[in-house]
């Protein structure tokens, strides 16, 4: 294998001779990267330092670095805390029914729906 792109289309191709549960895995797991890598984008976008969202978060730089490099899979409760000072929220998107997943994690800003249709709106306070 000669590129990252060969590397990929064997590791698929290995996943579907072993069957669904592994193809699962294996989407599981682009998610777990993708996630990794908004998480420090938005950090980023904030003008934060691993430290910095460290103390606001509550969660160690440590973690924070292995978490946004793939190395770490964070819990949703971990998760929560890192969003949470950067005023968002975890949330659950409806995907294609042909990746054979019901629903994928999104990171949306906190008080926020999204409609079935994938716009976002406000919640209204019930008074």
């Amino acid at each position: 294998m000669r590129t990252l792109e060969e590397l990929e289309a064997f590791v698929k191709k290995e996943a579907k001779r072993e069957g669904p549960a592994a193809l699962a895995d294996l989407r599981a797991q682009r998610e777990r990267f993708h996630l990794a890598r908004e998480i420090a984008k938005l950090r980023n976008k904030r003008k934060l330092t691993q430290s910095q969202l460290s103390v606001r978060s509550g969660v160690p730089q440590s973690e924070i670095s292995k978490i946004e490099s793939g190395a770490a899979n964070a819990s949703a409760v971990t998760l929560l805390r890192l969003l949470q000072p950067m005023g968002r929220t975890l949330g659950l998107v409806r995907m294609k029914r042909r990746t054979h997943v019901a629903a994928k994690i999104a990171i949306a800003p906190v008080g926020r729906q999204r409609h079935r249709h994938g716009s976002m709106h406000r919640k209204r306070a019930r008074a």
